[in-house]
């Protein structure tokens, strides 16, 4: 004999959200409690998305009942920010890296490395504050 909880499994669970800050919410819920980014969709137009959560994402080819149908992919905004901190990072990093080799090379000191690194930053932190915030 069968119990009920050996009967059946649940494959999918729909919730419906008036505000956006609710739906990144329970996703983030979702994902801090181990579900995997790629078992998680929306089902929306394209217009209600963008209306609530403001950015991008990657479009359903279908909005159907159908289990065969590709769901949209979640990206939340930190995840955005994340990949444009590091594409400006990078070659602030590696720059800086070059130069400290330079000067080690060279014989210079570490007063040197110093007023470098140290010239370096007021530079990336004006350059900062004149950008603004990446993406916002």
């Amino acid at each position: 004999m069968t119990t009920a909880p050996d009967a059946f499994r649940i494959r999918e669970a729909v919730a419906y959200f008036d505000a956006s800050t609710d739906i990144e919410e329970a996703i983030d819920e979702l994902l801090s409690s181990g579900f995997d980014r790629a078992e998680i969709s929306l089902l929306a137009t394209e217009r209600a998305v963008e209306d609530q959560l403001g950015h991008r994402y990657h479009k359903v080819a279908e909005l159907e009942d159908d289990p065969a149908v590709p769901r949209a992919i979640y990206i939340p905004r930190e995840a955005i920010g994340e990949a444009q901190g590091a594409l400006v990072a990078t070659p602030l990093y590696l720059a800086a890296m070059t130069a400290i080799g330079g000067i080690v090379a060279s014989g210079g000191s570490l007063l040197a490395v110093i007023v470098g690194a140290a010239v370096a930053g007021g530079a990336g932190g004006r350059a900062g504050r004149r950008g603004g915030p990446i993406g916002g």
